[in-house]
């Protein structure tokens, strides 16, 4: 092939995945679109599964840092 194909493939290659780069971008929801897209019964059921995670993730560092010698924060 020659050096013109090349530049045409890569041109081509580059905006395909650029495209669909963009296209990912823009139809993702985040984190506050999805949660707000949520029923009710769901939030209801994602807020107690966050509480519980954070307070599992609490009593995790403090049974990590029990005998640590250095202060808590």
């Amino acid at each position: 092939m020659s050096a013109k194909r090349w530049i045409k493939a890569g041109f081509w290659s580059s905006a395909m995945i650029g495209l669909g780069y963009a296209l990912m971008i823009y139809t993702t929801p985040n984190e506050q679109e999805l949660y707000n897209s949520l029923s009710p019964a769901l939030k209801l059921i994602y807020d107690k599964n966050i509480e519980k995670k954070y307070s599992n993730e609490v009593i995790e560092h403090i049974k990590k840092n029990k005998y640590s010698e250095s202060p808590v924060g």
